[in-house]
């Protein structure tokens, strides 16, 4: 079955760095926090209820391969791929400190609930266990032989998880600083391990797709289950350890124990998923690819098993975590006496925190904290239109839902009316909300990076309301326009042509008429004189340009008189067709 209606919906996108995201973490309290780290060697600090970041993190000076919040949503660690780890504290808005022992690239980074203490996993095949309060390295765990990719404590705080790219996992007891035991049933790297937070049972999702289930009193392997995706990326329990959900590449599976059966797979549109929290009845998930970052709720409440009222504890008979508040004094090697060091050269030097929305720390204090809620409509499919909804809306208004005949005055009851008004009104709020979300997008990127990535973004939310609103603003500023943004827009164009919306037409043949009279005799004259064999790369890249546009206005030109030919060969619309069509005609 496939995530629809009111299951999932997507939350936002972001256009999360400068350059392309490298790793993503959700707030463990709340789900509603999240940071991200890239290769512009920034850690950003998101609120999912808005559309740009509270904070920037600085102070690395390589990509950012790694990033955690801790438990209380307050502290940020951010690992990079020279292996120095920094921990930001955000309500003080400074970093705090910054360790650069590892070797190889940090890969994974784990606060404890309720210790001062920070797990590092790196591709130099060590874990690190670090005291916050003794600003240092406390112990080494050495034995795995492969990048490490995860790192997990237990819910008791006393035991490390953590897994490898060679298909290893391994348990380490804190407070003796040594191995417990090894886990290795796979030769595919795992992606992430999780401990269910009632039994003492451990699962892991690898890239294979295999997920397996370990007991930890037997320290077994119990159960094992094959993700259809082919792909584990992440793996998460139920709060109440009721069942495990697995993100895998456009799926999310849902299983149950007590027999090992899979409750639920459902499709997504999200193929690097690398991080969920579950909060409130609601599985907040995250993904990214390139420089953006998409978000999306599932309400478990309408999936199996969470969604069968008669779901009760397994009752397995295994022992439980037992957390008693009590804070565990790990076990420390003497530690030489070694300079401090991080990438600035001293150890709490080399970083900052620059304040992007004034309300963060209203924000941090996570008093607002609800649950998402699910837009209003008829269903709202993940980053889609509601097709249902967008057909009742007329030809020449994409605002006008379908009316009934007009009736005589008096013929109508009060409730009659108000039903009658209240007619089509879910399509319209979601599809006014879903435009709403893609144009903060659209600005975010346009505020960011300029005009061409902004429509880029546009086009590539393939909803033509966002484009034509665009496209509004920029008709009224010529000095905006340049062949790089005519040529991406012209495909754009002559698809509005096709609309069903005369207002989509009306301004696809107002771009096209400032296209042709402000790039016209450049593409013409470009197209007339090519370059010549002497190497002249901005002339040479300006007659491609020239050359794709004038492709596509050709296109353009023969679609236009199809329609001349069909049914547009009279009033206003057709005088602008035969406008347009002579405008290119001449410059044949």
């Amino acid at each position: 079955m496939s995530i629809d209606g009111g299951h999932c919906w997507k939350l936002q996108e972001y256009v999360a760095h400068g350059k392309d995201v490298k790793c993503l973490a959700l707030g463990q309290n709340s789900g509603q926090m999240m940071v991200t780290g890239g290769d512009d060697m920034k850690v950003n600090v998101w609120s999912l209820n808005k559309p740009n970041c509270l904070l920037s993190l600085s102070g690395h000076t390589s990509s950012v391969e790694a990033v955690r919040l801790n438990q209380k949503g307050l502290v940020v660690g951010g690992g990079s791929s020279t292996g120095v780890l920094k921990i930001w504290d955000l309500e003080a808005s400074k970093v705090t400190h910054s360790f650069s022992n590892h070797k190889g690239a940090i890969q994974s980074i784990e606060f404890h609930a309720s210790g001062p203490f920070v797990a590092t996993g790196s591709a130099d095949h060590h874990v690190k266990l670090w005291d916050l309060r003794r600003k240092g390295c406390i112990n080494t765990y050495k034995s795995h032989t492969d990048g490490i990719t995860c790192v997990r404590f237990s819910p008791d705080g006393r035991w490390i998880a953590s897994s490898d790219k060679s298909g290893t996992i391994k348990l380490w007891k804190l407070d003796v600083g040594k191995e417990l035991c090894e886990f290795k049933e796979s030769s595919a790297p795992i992606s992430s391990v999780a401990f269910n937070p009632k039994d003492m049972i451990l699962a892991s999702g690898s890239s294979d797709g295999i997920v397996k289930f370990w007991d930890l009193d037997k320290l077994q392997a119990i159960d094992m289950a094959n993700e259809e995706s082919g792909c584990a990326r992440t793996v998460l329990f139920h709060p109440e350890g009721l069942c495990l959900y697995c993100l895998g590449v456009k799926s999310l599976s849902v299983y149950r124990m007590d027999p090992l059966h899979c409750c639920s797979a459902l499709q997504t549109q999200y193929s690097n998923a690398t991080d969920m929290v579950i909060f409130k009845d609601q599985l907040i998930g995250a993904d990214f690819s390139q420089n953006k970052v998409s978000t999306f709720v599932v309400d478990i409440t309408k999936i199996p098993p969470i969604g069968n009222d008669s779901l009760s504890p397994s009752g397995s008979g295994r022992h439980t975590f037992k957390i008693d508040g009590n804070v565990v004094n790990p076990a420390a090697k003497p530690r030489k006496a070694e300079p401090k060091v991080s990438e600035a050269g001293d150890e709490i030097s080399g970083g900052g925190v620059e304040v992007k929305d004034p309300e963060f720390s209203k924000i941090l204090k996570g008093n607002q904290f609800r649950p998402f809620e699910v837009p209003s409509g008829e269903g709202y499919p993940p980053g889609g239109r509601n097709k249902a909804a967008d057909d009742r809306f007329a030809r020449h208004d994409p605002y006008a839902s379908n009316r009934d005949p007009p009736q005589q005055a008096g013929s109508r009851s009060e409730s009659e009316t108000l039903q009658l008004l209240s007619q089509g009104h879910g399509g319209v709020m979601n599809i006014v909300t879903n435009r709403y979300r893609n144009l903060r997008v659209v600005k975010s990127e346009w505020m960011s990076s300029g005009v061409k990535p902004a429509m880029d973004v546009a086009i590539g939310q393939r909803d033509q309301g966002t484009i034509v609103d665009l496209l509004h603003v920029l008709l009224g500023k010529l000095s905006l326009w340049n062949l790089d943004l005519c040529q991406s827009l012209l495909p754009v164009l002559a698809e509005l042509l096709k609309s069903k919306y005369e207002n989509y037409m009306h301004i696809s043949l107002s771009s096209l008429r400032l296209i042709v009279q402000t790039f016209g005799s450049t593409i013409k004259g470009n197209i007339a004189s090519p370059p010549s064999a002497q190497i002249d790369l901005a002339r040479q890249d300006r007659y491609y340009k020239c050359l794709s546009c004038y492709k596509e206005l050709m296109q353009i030109r023969s679609s236009l008189d199809q329609l001349l030919a069909s049914r547009y060969n009279t009033g206003r619309l057709g005088q602008k067709f035969q406008e347009i069509h002579l405008l290119i005609s001449q410059m044949k």
